[in-house]
């Protein structure tokens, strides 16, 4: 049968009454989207049957444990369990959400892996039923940089897929998410949803969690930056973006690195741990006598 973006196989899969099951269905697929026609990836969907977390018809939710959900929603959950590819043919793992009013499903990933300095950021859109239209933009933490900055458009109909993709550059340090604004178009109505994947840091020549203990502090620091190993040079900047003091430090195993602060003003400052690689900043205290 035809569903979403082409041809699938339907199976009808009976369990017994009143259990606790999660369906798992795989697709490999092609992909000619960012210019690497040919390759391909594994795509899972999840369906939950039996007595999970459901709703009653009418936007109700109920606990695995309440049965009152059984006769409601005896057809199941749907569940996504998505991988996403990107133009490297890398794939990971996906998180997918419906937009309603028809149906579109939007595909991103749940986090960015930086094995270098560069990530890319692949963002699907399917339409299973009704014309669309979304522009979407990608906002990097903190030391991070999308590329293209400006938004990205795509536009799908009936039974049709398409894709845009961001690259993320690292130069800096906050390891948190990255935020994705669509903005929807269906029906001539406008809508916004969101996305925040991830971001996870496995460069161990890059500085990243930055600790300063005692903070605040009077004259001796000692600077732990977990997970790095190597050479880097500590700056300390006070807020007006002057920097005051630095230090070049070599941490070998995890030790920490002492550093001398005595002759600083009492106040907030700045203080970062870089190397060619990247950086990490953090706040420091400095107390008066």
């Amino acid at each position: 049968m035809n569903f979403g973006a082409g041809p699938v196989n339907q199976y009808t899969i009976t369990v017994p009454a009143n259990g606790h099951y999660l369906v798992l269905g795989k697709s490999t697929i092609s992909s000619s989207y960012w210019g690497y026609s040919g390759s391909s990836c594994n795509i899972y969907t999840g369906r939950r049957v039996g007595g999970h977390v459901s709703c009653d018809g009418y936007g109700d939710y109920y606990d695995d444990d309440d049965t009152s959900a059984l006769t409601s929603c005896s057809t199941g959950v749907t569940r996504f369990c998505q991988v996403i590819q990107d133009q490297t043919g890398k794939c990971t793992e996906a998180d997918t959400h419906e937009e309603w009013g028809s149906l579109m499903l939007v595909v991103t990933p749940v986090a960015l892996t930086f094995d270098d300095s560069l990530s890319y950021l692949p963002v699907t859109y399917e339409s299973v039923v009704g014309d669309w239209s979304v522009s979407v933009t990608a906002d990097p933490p903190y030391g991070f940089y999308a590329t293209p900055s400006t938004a990205l458009s795509a536009s799908v109909t009936d039974s049709a897929m398409n894709a845009v993709q961001f690259a993320v550059t690292d130069t800096g340090s906050e390891w948190t998410n990255t935020k994705l604004t669509h903005h929807i178009l269906h029906k001539g109505a406008e809508r916004t949803a969101y996305s925040q994947p991830g971001m996870i840091n496995n460069r161990t020549n890059k500085p990243t969690k930055l600790n300063v203990m005692p903070n605040p502090a009077n004259d001796q620091i000692k600077i732990t930056l977990a997970e790095f190993e190597g050479k880097a040079t500590v700056y300390i900047y006070n807020l007006l973006g002057q920097k005051v003091a630095e230090q070049p430090i070599d941490v070998v195993s995890g030790t920490s690195v002492s550093m001398d602060i005595t002759s600083l003003t009492p106040g907030v400052y700045l203080i970062t741990a870089e190397n060619t690689a990247g950086k990490a900043t953090t706040r420091l205290v400095k107390m008066g006598k």
